[in-house]
């Protein structure tokens, strides 16, 4: 069954959507960051996404429960960088405080231009969570609709698993804690072993 994502309606898709401004569309700035195209004006978003069926479940396993993890060492770099990024995530309401009684490690991994990227051990979370069974696109496949084609376009977005929410009742589970408080998410963040197919089946039904 077809599901618009931006109504919430069946029997049509969100790029058929009535209620879907007609000139809309994302685009994306030299700054990377998100905006609204309308009628020529642009508007940055910042916050949760407001496509409101679109939710990332975490279902459990019967009678498990999220383990709490020990708090990560950081470095004098890392704990600068740790606190510019909850600062940031707070700021744009992708994170909360949390009293959750689970908890992952925060730790920060070396990108390829020197920066850093955070990071959250999800790996006791993921133990204990029920797939979610959406196929993923096999990569010869899509390559292969390429063939014949003159032009190509590529689409970047922006930390783009954020772009989807996390269900509501659902964010306890995400918590992570560091030396300076403890978190949760409200948007969908990397290292959920179900994040890949959720996003996919948000694509699919955007395209």
């Amino acid at each position: 069954m077809r599901l618009c994502y931006y109504c919430g309606a069946s029997g049509h898709m969100i790029h058929r959507c009535p209620e879907r401004p007609s000139s809309a569309q994302v685009a994306l700035i030299d700054s990377g960051a998100a905006v609204n195209l309308i009628d020529g004006a642009l508007v940055e978003e910042l916050g949760i996404p407001t496509i409101p069926f679109c939710q990332s479940p975490i279902d459990l396993l019967p009678n498990a429960s999220p383990p709490r993890w020990r708090v990560y060492p950081l470095s004098l770099p890392e704990t600068k960088a740790m606190e510019e990024y909850i600062e940031e995530a707070l700021a744009v309401g992708h994170i909360r405080p949390s009293m959750s009684p689970a908890a992952a490690g925060f730790f920060f991994v070396g990108k390829k231009d020197g920066g850093l990227r955070p990071c959250i051990d999800y790996r006791g979370l993921n133990a204990i969570t029920i797939h979610y069974p959406y196929p993923l696109p096999l990569v010869p496949a899509s390559l292969e609709q390429l063939r014949g084609a003159k032009f190509f376009t590529k689409l970047d977005l922006r930390s783009a698993y954020n772009l989807v929410r996390i269900r509501e009742g659902d964010g306890w589970k995400t918590a992570f804690h560091t030396t300076h408080g403890q978190y949760e998410y409200l948007v969908m963040p990397f290292g959920l072993t179900n994040a890949p197919a959720v996003f996919q089946s948000l694509i699919n039904g955007v395209f």
